[in-house]
């Protein structure tokens, strides 16, 4: 074991140390942080390869769903050359059973067909989704003989494409019940995986099987599936971690991965791969710096999900789409809903962002990454080149030293203003290039955050209420009452928030992904001269479809201090549970609690 950053126990910091051999060999990152006495093991990724074509994926041409209108052909070639523009290797499609078996034992293929040839003439991967239910069933296969009918769809799929398909998902976002009729059932779901696994690779043993498929990070469904004896059916497990809070940053998408690694290695599967298969940020064409913001958000998803070895993520989506019966707006595409390309402030199309992005990623092995205080540079080499992909946190910028030599280019793939040994990073990513060694010290895994929550001392604004933090219970509650943002003697920075005349309300936090049995400290500043009632804070778990609350851990209760105290609370989260929120509560309270430094600290202890 050897110090990287600091070289003193003295100090919060971080060591590495390399455990096992061959194809089990991982790499531990152990973070100590001084003030608790606690120090906490990470499991990091497996050892990285080089960024692989078939990273770069897309749910992209989505034939099925305009298969009978009369410009289908013009719909899906603009669709296309969009997606060959990119630079996406793969197109997740679905791939309708009640399409392929309209009566049991009556099959036909034509749209099949059309969308495999159709892919392969244009070169990209067909990826299809083996789903949804048979038109003679009102719910998706839940007894033994509707699982053997969906497994005889699987098969005869399999064979069919077997020299054109290499690798199938079972289903998609099963979890929900938009796509889980009338109520998700992760053991009906593990039977059908099973049984369809068994059918796939007797159909075809070199092709990929892809289960798990949840909407969102969920870990309890993922649990279930493992816990059914689901892994071993599965070559891949594939999620869709859809941003529980802003930005990949704000999201923490690494801690999100690396729950998820840590999760499978205690249910036996250590090595199994992952696959993002849906994921995405919505943007209007009107709105450029909407655009913009997606932008930047696809890039850092990308950069993230390579140096913590995700195989492939396919991005959501091409094209935007309105609701058929609200007409709202769904921005996640490239396109507009009229297959206009959107385009960022200065005219760039989110096309070509992602087909610089990708020049920069493709054939590049992650080294590491620089932890520079207000951002963060992912390193890369390829064929002697070092590829730094950098940006700041929120609403901040730094200077990242570079060698005179390197070229450093924008977001938009335009080359950037610089300084002989530095180029000033903002919160879109900036790429540099350079021959030889990487500048400047490096660790080989991205440390964990100390501190989980989002602004935690209410500085960073979002109009007139802080930035990450909502008024009330995200399911509902907890608005009765005065919210305020205060400015003056605050303990960190120059903002707190208060709550007053309240019956019942409560400070929000957005949420943090929690492996259940996790236990956590939260620790808050807080100020109640005039306060009366009960004013507090805690932990709030959440899990399962919809984040519905499972278990709360409190605080004391506290009124009528005079200076600012400590309030501390330790919970552990539930077994059904996988997200927590912050909450800031006053509760029939006639005057004001002021509430400042929010930490939520994981503490896990190391192993034995």
């Amino acid at each position: 074991m050897s110090p990287v950053l600091p070289d003193s126990l003295a100090a919060d910091g971080f060591w590495e140390a390399v455990v096992g051999g061959g194809t089990s060999r991982f790499l531990i990152v152990l973070c100590f942080l001084s003030n608790l006495g606690v120090a906490k093991a990470v499991l990091a990724a497996p050892p990285a390869r080089p960024v692989a074509e078939s990273f770069f994926g897309i749910n992209g041409t989505g034939i099925l769903h305009y298969r009978d209108q009369p410009n289908s052909g013009t719909r899906a070639a603009i669709k296309m050359q969009a997606l060959k523009t990119a630079g996406c290797a793969g197109d997740r499609t679905d791939f309708w059973w009640s399409l392929a078996e309209s009566d049991p034992g009556q099959w036909q293929w034509p749209i099949h067909d059309h969308i495999v040839d159709y892919m392969r003439k244009n070169r990209v991967e067909p990826f299809p989704i083996l789903s949804y239910t048979a038109r003679w069933l009102k719910t998706p296969p839940s007894t033994d003989e509707e699982i053997e009918a969906f497994a005889g769809y699987v098969s005869r799929a399999v064979t069919r494409y077997r020299d054109r398909v290499k690798a199938w998902e079972i289903w998609n976002e099963p979890n929900i019940p938009t796509f889980w009729k009338p109520k998700p059932d992760v053991e009906i779901y593990t039977r059908l995986l099973k049984a369809a696994y068994r059918a796939a690779h007797v159909a075809d043993p070199h092709c990929t099987v892809v289960g798990g498929c949840p909407s969102e990070t969920d870990l309890n469904w993922i649990t279930g599936i493992g816990k059914h004896g689901g892994f071993r059916s599965m070559d891949v497990l594939s999620f869709h971690p859809y941003s529980m809070a802003d930005g990949p940053e704000e999201m923490d998408l690494t801690r999100q991965i690396r729950c998820l690694r840590e999760l499978t290695k205690s249910l036996g599967r250590p090595d199994l791969p992952l696959w993002i298969t849906e994921m995405g940020w919505m943007s209007d064409i009107s709105k450029p710096e909407s655009v913009e913001k997606h932008a930047r958000y696809m890039v850092q998803s990308h950069v993230i999900a390579a140096a913590e070895v995700i195989e492939r993520l396919y991005w959501f989506s091409l094209e935007d789409w309105r609701d058929e019966i609200t007409g709202h707006l769904e921005g996640w595409g490239f396109l507009s809903p009229e297959r206009v390309p959107k385009c960022t402030p200065d005219g760039t199309p989110l096309t070509s962002v992602y087909q610089t992005m990708k020049t920069k990623l493709l054939g590049a092995r992650y080294l590491g990454c620089r932890p520079l205080g207000n951002g963060i540079s992912y390193v890369f080499t390829r064929r002697g080149t070092t590829i730094e992909i950098a940006w700041a946190l929120s609403k901040q910028e730094f200077c990242l030293s570079l060698p005179p030599t390197a070229r450093t280019t924008s977001l938009f793939g335009s080359e950037t203003t610089r300084t002989q040994d530095s180029v000033v990073v903002g919160m879109n990513p900036v790429y540099a290039e350079y021959r030889g060694k990487p500048h400047g010290k490096m660790v080989s895994v991205r440390p964990p955050k100390s501190n989980l929550i989002v602004n935690p001392s209410f500085e960073d604004m979002d109009s007139t209420k802080p930035y990450g933090w909502d008024q009330g219970h995200f399911s509902g509650g907890g608005v009765s009452g005065e919210f305020q943002v205060l400015g003056g003697e605050a303990p960190d920075g120059d903002r707190f928030v208060g709550l007053s005349r309240t019956q019942d309300a409560v400070w929000e936090s957005w949420p943090v992904l929690a492996l259940p049995g996790t236990r956590f400290q939260l620790s808050v500043k807080i100020k109640t001269t005039s306060a009366t009632g009960e004013n507090r804070v805690a932990l709030r778990y959440l899990g399962g479809p919809g984040w519905q609350p499972v278990g709360v851990s409190e605080s004391e209760s506290t009124s009528g201090t005079t200076e600012w105290k400590t309030l501390t609370v330790t919970g552990q989260v539930p077994h059904n549970g996988d997200v927590i929120r912050i909450n800031l509560v006053s509760r029939k309270n006639e005057g004001l609690a002021a509430f400042d430094s929010i930490e939520l600290v994981e503490l896990s202890s190391l192993p034995p």
